[in-house]
């Protein structure tokens, strides 16, 4: 079998029944150049209601390549994953000008403003998706764009190995710090804080999540 005729999500997919969007899907993205992370939560209709992480992963560039290209790279997996699971809505966590000295050198570099040609593009991805879904359906269902939201808006001041933990003990995941698993880890928890924080619905832990990475 050919990896364009591989089912991602299998689970997920068949759950659409044909429908346009899945209104109890929601995606978060941890937007990085290199490896994005990225976390699915979806609706349970079923008792105990709310909801859980059904799949994460990362999305991959090679790092060999220009910072466009591999922002180009990633923007595309993400849209050919949004036109498969067809999320009800986006959010990304967007980059901002931070003091000290990681965050001076990511301004010197250029790097903050790579991230935000980053979302861009995936914003971009997102739009034609939610346009597509508005025509097919006749102009009935009308869509949000992609929402952002900062780093320290959802994590505050923790590190990364603190949010692992608590990735850990709320889901079951287990992420390495010190790795790229950060980047997933901080978007399932970046999910769980933006579904309770902004959307006041529970989030239960994971049902039968499922990593991927792309």
């Amino acid at each position: 079998m050919s990896e364009d005729n591989i089912i991602l999500f299998p689970d997920l997919v068949k759950n659409l029944n044909g429908s346009a969007v899945n209104q109890d899907m929601a995606m978060f993205l941890d937007v990085a150049t290199s490896y994005t992370g990225y976390s699915l939560f979806e609706y349970s209709h079923v008792e105990p209601k709310g909801f859980y992480l059904v799949g994460y992963g990362i999305f991959k560039a090679k790092r060999k390549n220009a910072w466009e290209t591999r922002c180009f790279e990633i923007a595309s997996k993400v849209g050919n994953i949004i036109h498969t699971v067809k999320p009800w809505f986006l959010v990304q966590e967007y980059p901002y000008f931070q003091a000290g000295t990681k965050g001076m050198a990511a301004s010197r570099s250029g790097g903050t403003l790579e991230l935000a040609y980053l979302c861009g593009m995936i914003a971009n991805r997102w739009d034609y998706y939610i346009t597509k879904v508005l025509v097919d359906s006749g102009r009935k269902v009308l869509m949000d764009r992609s929402q952002l939201i900062t780093y320290n808006q959802w994590n505050g001041q923790l590190q990364k190995k603190h949010t692992c933990r608590r990735c850990l003990d709320h889901f079951d995941v287990d992420a390495k710090s010190n790795s790229i698993d950060n980047n997933f880890a901080d978007a399932i928890m970046m999910g769980k804080f933006f579904i309770e924080d902004r959307m006041n619905q529970p989030v239960k832990g994971q049902l039968h999540a499922e990593r991927v990475d792309l």
